[in-house]
């Protein structure tokens, strides 16, 4: 809504702007003059839970850069960056390192490593709770969970699964032409490993670990900050046969979010008769907004090939 001449009247509002790292931080005051008003900054837990204790300078220094964004009329997206997590926590507990998602590296169902990621967020929470620059928090940077099948936890959870969709190992034989004499037998499939029975199985398993991760998460923070709005900045993994097992369903994430959180591509130099690929960019839009009839963040729009030199 916006106010003119006494009158109130809808509007639509679009953000544009930059993402990320450091530069985006002092260049906050300059944004305004280039039709600029978003950015996105980040931190991790790796910056705020020690082993001994939480540090919150990473936080009071964001807050700064809040207070500037503010006065500029600039909105900041915070980036959450679970993806980095304490080193200290990988030593002390080995076992967080029998997963690896992309960016994320630890085991998401540790008890452990469930542990950090809370405490991270009841720490920064509350510092962030009610500023008026926060536009949004991303909970997490191109996500994705590829393999985890030598996690103790990722096969407790399996297990689980196939006893509550199957009932009993009989059904479960007959459904997937499977020979199995209980639910333990069951092996986690490859993530190529398309003809196996259990395929589908895993991929929907995979899928609801992991958006259900991102819900806890979410959860957490609305239990200190009911009003904040939450997303993730998914890629169109769900089109490619080869990614289809990495745990990322739009579905389930629009569920979960307020906004639909995106990280698409339509870098130059294109292929065929096109300047870029804007085809997936598309199809993800449109795939996202008939999942949820809310607003599109790509919080990490590629414009352009990573390093690229083309002007």
């Amino acid at each position: 809504d916006v106010q003119r001449a006494g009158k109130t009247s809808r509007v639509p509002v679009f953000f544009l702007g930059y993402g990320h790292f450091g530069q985006v931080r002092e260049d906050i005051e300059k944004f305004p003059s280039y039709g600029i008003n978003i950015i996105q900054i980040e931190f991790g837990p790796n910056s705020v839970v020690r082993e001994d204790g939480i540090s919150l300078e990473v936080v009071e220094r964001d807050l700064r850069v809040l207070d500037r964004a503010a006065r500029s009329n600039v909105a900041v997206n915070l980036l959450l960056s679970p993806h980095y997590f304490p080193g200290w926590a990988m030593q002390k507990w080995p076992h967080l390192g029998k997963c690896e998602g992309g960016f994320i590296k630890y085991c998401i169902d540790a008890p452990e490593a469930k542990t950090v990621i809370e405490r991270f967020l009841r720490a920064v929470i509350p510092k962030l709770r009610g500023h008026r620059a926060v536009h949004s928090f991303c909970l997490s940077n191109e996500p994705i969970y590829r393999e985890s099948r030598d996690c103790q936890y990722t096969r407790e959870k399996w297990i689980g699964y196939l006893r509550r969709t199957h009932v009993n190992v009989a059904a479960m034989n007959a459904s997937l032409g499977t020979s199995y004499s209980s639910f333990d037998e069951v092996p986690i499939p490859a993530n190529d490993e398309y003809t196996a029975p259990q395929f589908y199985d895993w991929c929907i398993f995979n899928q609801n670990r992991f958006a259900g991760w991102h819900r806890w998460m979410a959860d957490i923070i609305h239990e200190m900050w009911p009003e904040a709005r939450v997303h993730a900045k998914i890629m169109p993994t769900i089109f490619d046969r080869n990614t289809i097992a990495w745990g990322v369903d739009p579905e389930l994430f629009a569920a979960l979010s307020h906004i639909n959180g995106n990280d698409c591509w339509i870098g130059y130099p294109g292929r065929d008769e096109w300047a870029n690929n804007w085809h997936t960019q598309n199809m993800f839009y449109n795939l996202q907004r008939s999942m949820k009839p809310v607003p599109i963040f790509n919080s990490e729009n590629h414009i352009t090939a990573d390093r690229s030199t083309h002007y």
